[in-house]
């Protein structure tokens, strides 16, 4: 019990440090080929099932009227994984729901990426609501491993909620934050679209504290350059898009979803009506929804309808635009020539060869940097040029004079050894540096700390191969003033290669002032005494099966009574996609104190037969001398269980 209780509070020693200076900042530009024209294309029959057998010969293409000949053809599936169930912590009744953290996805797990978008632009609170609620059903019964989401509104200020995840938790954060921001009005700049595109009026215009065209043209740009399926389903009931979006929509192979929550409409839909219009042209679906499940069942087929298109290339029959001449929008029409079916295709785009578009600050400071460091860690993905896996740690200080704590938090790092290179230096030794950066940000997007240190190595020549097994570990300390939701983001760049590396991971970090029961961060450990695997790497908790696991974290809050007891319990569980494997129900643990501060521990086995993979542990403890509401504190860690 010693040794875990030094190893916790060894953790949590940070240091107060200054944060790093960021770069200038560069404006991106949307690039299209007009040498190679490609259109996704989905067809359906009459029931709206998918068809996926068709042939070359069963399509026909237009643009401006001329067929057109396919050189390239093939149907794209992006089922994802199975959905499992988001598992919840053991006492319903408290309201905590916190899913699992999930591994970052890298680039090539990336199967679809779905930006939800709620015109929130006079919705109240009626209507807001069972948005919200359906919202949270979809999260946790429909987003699966390979699935990356963005939520965000019209009103804006959403901060780091607005990037792309595959975190429910985060997910689920910024879901909850929509109706607290709706009065938090942050103007921003509708991006300088090109007069010629945007039609009459100046190139950049101030945007209204409600500005649901500047959001969604923002979440398109940060949309271009990620892999795989890409969607936008805007929640609204009135939308007038400008031809400019739809044609940005276009270029970015992004498909646009309406769905008109409601479930009754406020006049009578024609087929010209702007909302449905902006669905068709982008190659979407326009859905009258309604509150409940019934909306939850919808956004689900909105993903179905993600999970297969056909991709169809041609060279266009006509003279390439020069450089510097003005757009002209080309139309493109598909046909699907068998009885009965239906295809659903974008309608269009600009035969440009380099249109610059501006972009606004958000998406400056998220996609736009020139520095490759940068760029790695504001991704939307985990970028993996370096393997590097990110554990941050959550604490609090010791009490001040006035007896208030304040957070701590550490950022460890593994890197893989086989992704770095090192280099000959004098005396035949070999040298390998690594820049990193892990920054912490607030929900809105700015900056709570930054940490930028740059690592060397020099070792003997014949050691560089056992590194290359074992892999590099650093700490990274960020100082945090309060307490709240956080995201970590961490890059590597190898100085030698210039290959780069990145991982992030969200945060709640309780305020461990209050009256009511709170943990750190869980660190796990061995047993003393337990024989010595090279397998096992506890620091990034990593086990074989069959192992006894040690689980430990400091404990704030706890009520005391009269005469100084107190009166905790503890149960811990072993997650494997949603499903507990090892369930303990609620004991007395004894709790352990040194220097002044609190701790509990436990020992979990993980079961022999237990098949290898990613786990989650929980561990909950309850104060049973606290009121309901304030008896209850769960934290969650990551697990992976090896083979032997």
């Amino acid at each position: 019990m010693r040794t875990l209780i030094s190893l916790v509070a060894v953790s949590f020693t940070c240091a107060q440090l200054v944060p790093a200076q960021t770069g200038p900042q560069a404006e991106p530009v949307i690039r299209v080929n007009v040498d190679l024209v490609q259109v996704d294309a989905i067809v359906t029959d009459a029931k709206g099932h998918h068809i996926t057998d068709l042939r070359p010969e069963d399509f026909e293409v237009l643009e401006d009227g001329r067929p057109q000949k396919i050189t390239n053809f093939s149907f794209i599936r992006v089922k994802a994984a199975e959905v499992a169930p988001v598992p919840r912590a053991a006492n319903a009744a408290t309201d905590v729901k916190n899913p699992a953290p999930s591994r970052n996805p890298r680039k090539a797990d990336i199967r679809r990426t779905i930006a939800l978008m709620l015109d929130d632009a006079g919705t109240n609170s009626t209507e807001l609501f069972p948005v919200l609620a359906a919202a949270r059903r979809f999260v946790d019964e429909k987003i699966a491993p390979g699935d990356m989401i963005s939520v965000t509104a019209s009103h804006g200020g959403m901060g780091f909620y607005q990037q792309f995840t595959n975190d429910k938790r985060q997910m689920h954060a910024a879901i909850d934050q929509i109706p607290e921001r709706r009065g938090w009005l942050i103007c921003d700049f509708i991006p300088a679209i090109p007069d010629r595109m945007r039609g009459a009026g100046p190139s950049t215009v101030a945007c209204p504290p409600a500005d649901p065209i500047g959001y969604l043209t923002n979440t398109i740009l940060r949309l271009r350059d990620v892999p795989g399926r890409k969607a936008v389903v805007l929640f609204t009931h009135r939308f007038n898009a400008p031809p400019y979006l739809v044609d940005l929509a276009n270029r970015a192979g992004i498909v646009i979803y309406v769905i008109d929550p409601t479930g009754a409409s406020r006049r009578v839909q024609r087929d010209d009506d702007p909302e449905l219009m902006l669905a068709k042209d982008t190659g979407g679906l326009f859905v009258r929804s309604a509150p409940g499940a019934g909306l939850v069942e919808d956004l689900g087929e909105v993903l179905e309808d993600m999970s297969g298109y056909y991709l169809l290339a041609y060279r266009p029959d006509r003279p390439e635009p020069a450089v510097g001449v003005a757009d002209v929008r080309h139309n493109i029409s598909v046909k699907v020539l068998g009885a009965g079916l239906t295809v659903r295709a974008r309608n269009g785009f600009f035969g440009v060869t380099d249109p610059a578009v501006k972009n606004s600050r958000e998406v400056h400071a998220a996609v736009a940097k020139q520095d490759p460091l940068d760029q790695a860690m504001y991704s939307a993905f985990a970028e993996d040029g370096i393997r590097v896996r990110l554990n941050p740690l959550f604490a609090a200080s010791a009490p001040n004079a006035k007896g208030k704590r304040t957070p701590a938090l550490r950022a460890l790092l593994e890197i893989d050894g086989r992704d770095v290179t090192f280099t000959s230096v004098e005396g035949g030794n070999r040298r390998m540096v690594l820049d990193v950066v892990v920054g912490v940000f607030h929900p809105d997007g700015t900056e709570a700390g930054k940490q930028n240190q740059v690592f060397t190595v020099n070792v003997p020549a014949e050691k560089v191969s056992k590194l290359s097994t074992v892999g590099l570990q650093y700490s990274v300390d960020v100082a945090i003033s309060q307490p709240g939701p956080y995201q970590v983001r961490a890059a590597v760049k190898d100085e030698a290669s210039g290959e780069v590396g990145s991982s992030y991971a969200f945060l709640s970090v309780p305020d461990f002032n209050l009256p009511q029961i709170s943990l750190s961060s869980l660190v796990l450990s061995l047993p003393a005494g337990a024989p010595a695997n090279a397998v096992n790497k506890p620091e990034w908790s990593e086990f074989v099966a069959g192992t006894a696991v040690q689980f430990g974290c400091e404990v704030f809050g706890v009520k005391t009574a009269s005469e100084g007891w107190s009166k905790v319990e503890m149960e811990v569980k072993l997650f494997r996609g949603g499903v507990a494997v090892v369930d303990t129900p609620p004991a007395p643990v004894r709790m352990e104190r040194s220097e002044g501060r609190t701790f509990l521990s436990g020992m979990v086995k993980i079961p022999e037969q237990l098949e290898a993979g990613d786990y989650a542990l929980e561990v909950v403890a309850y104060d049973r001398l606290q009121v309901p509401k304030k008896q209850m504190a769960a934290q969650w860690v990551d697990v992976s269980v090896l083979n032997r």
